[in-house]
């Protein structure tokens, strides 16, 4: 099963799936897509991990630079299209080495 990884403006990342939500949100921005277990590994190995989460919630993903961004001078986009790339790399060497 193949899912999307999509962030809104504020770096918090989310998942596709096929019942709940099939589609990237509106106001979101698509990461990359592929198979599922994939994905997820990756985006879990990539993104800055956010431990705010409520009691029996899981670990928050956030696109590393970009909710800081505006307070270092960066420009949020350029994070995203830094994190897009990375994503999508280690996608292509997680195809190539199965």
């Amino acid at each position: 099963m193949k899912i999307t990884a999509f962030c809104y403006a504020s770096g918090l990342i989310g998942f596709t799936t096929p019942v709940r939500c099939p589609k990237v949100p509106e106001g979101a921005l698509p990461i990359i897509t592929g198979p599922a277990k994939k994905v997820r590994k990756i985006i879990e190995a990539c993104a800055r991990h956010s431990y705010k989460a409520k009691k029996g919630q899981h670990t928050r993903f956030l696109v590393p630079g970009i909710p800081e961004a505006e307070l270092m001078g960066y420009d949020p986009a350029e994070m995203l299209i830094k994190f897009r790339a990375w994503t999508a790399k280690r996608l292509n060497e997680e195809r190539r080495a199965a």
